[in-house]
């Protein structure tokens, strides 16, 4: 996604001034948009993993003007930090939950990672897993917790498995977030074609319990027959979590769910959205792909709902029969 002529960019308010705000955020993230012919893809699926209680940053577009010169649309996206996290957390009483731990993960080119375990020396987990909060601690209280779950997730057996693990892991939350990434046909997520990719991992504030939270979903929508099942005994923790009944329904149950949610709402998002940036997507003469391209992949994308709702509904009903 980098560009010399379109960069994406970050906007940090108190990089020079502690405690700047602006509309209470201390950053954001402006998206060059150069894997997205359609514009939509990430703003659309972040809305639609709200509507489905996952954590998701707030997105939308704008026009970004650079000294007076307009320099093309951008997604407009919600710094994933300590920000966020309070508004996802909430407070208990006067306590806002956003002093956990807070990492980025981090795709090894080459070294693609289903979740097996690296061994009991941190520094794998170091390289994968960028620390964004509370970096001063030591690195056994950072990543030592990661360590414990990946090693329990592997040699734990299925009779042990979700006492084990449910005090480490959100397995339900874990259960909805892989789910609705199948439903948006989601290629390049936790189940990616390259191994798992794209996302937050937050260890709750005086807890040990650990939470995904969606990032990066601009190549979704990848086709509507994208099968329910798409790699998920590839990856350890999916595959022994949905290897338990109660998980495998609750999978397929929040796919039924995603399809229920979507149906009417996805197309008409969609179509709010493309009339929204239509302009600024056709003046910007620095995308990386043609107006053709753009109106090619709208005309797609406007019809992938529909299908895909029909798609899901038909597969989780031979599954479940």
């Amino acid at each position: 996604s980098r560009s010399a002529a379109k960069p994406g960019l970050r906007v940090d308010f108190d990089r020079y001034s502690d405690g700047q705000h602006f509309l209470d955020l201390k950053s954001f993230v402006l998206d060059n948009l150069s894997q997205d012919k359609s514009g939509i893809r990430e703003t659309t699926v972040m809305r639609f993993f709200t509507r489905l209680g996952i954590p998701a940053p707030r997105e939308t577009h704008c026009r970004l003007f650079v000294n007076g010169t307009f320099v093309g649309l951008y997604g407009l996206v919600e710094s994933v930090d300590k920000t966020m996290m309070g508004r996802v957390f909430g407070s208990i009483g006067t306590d806002v939950q956003n002093d956990g731990y807070l990492f980025e993960y981090n795709y090894v080119l080459g070294s693609p990672w289903q979740f097996t375990y690296l061994g009991s020396d941190l520094g794998p987990y170091k390289v994968r897993f960028d620390i964004k909060t509370n970096e001063s601690h030591t690195e056994t209280k950072i990543w030592g917790p990661i360590e414990e779950l990946v090693r329990l997730v592997n040699n734990t057996d299925a009779a042990s498995f979700d006492s084990v693990i449910s005090s480490r892991l959100d397995l339900p939350a874990f259960v909805r977030y892989i789910s609705a990434q199948n439903f948006v046909a989601q290629n390049d997520g936790f189940n990616g074609y390259a191994g798992m990719n794209n996302f937050y991992f937050y260890r709750l504030e005086n807890s040990t319990k650990h939470v995904f939270i969606a990032w990066d979903e601009d190549v979704a929508f990848l086709q509507p027959d994208f099968g329910i099942t798409t790699r998920v005994e590839e990856n350890v923790l999916t595959r022994k979590t949905l290897a338990l009944s109660a998980y495998a329904a609750q999978y397929l149950s929040v796919l039924s769910e995603s399809a229920d949610s979507a149906s009417g709402w996805m197309r008409q998002e969609m179509q709010r959205q493309f009339d929204m940036i239509e302009a600024a997507m056709l003046e910007d003469t620095q995308k990386p792909y043609s107006n053709a391209d753009y109106r090619a992949d709208r005309d797609y994308l406007l019809t992938f709902p529909d299908a895909r709702i029909a798609y899901v509904r038909c597969e989780v009903a031979k599954a479940t029969n």
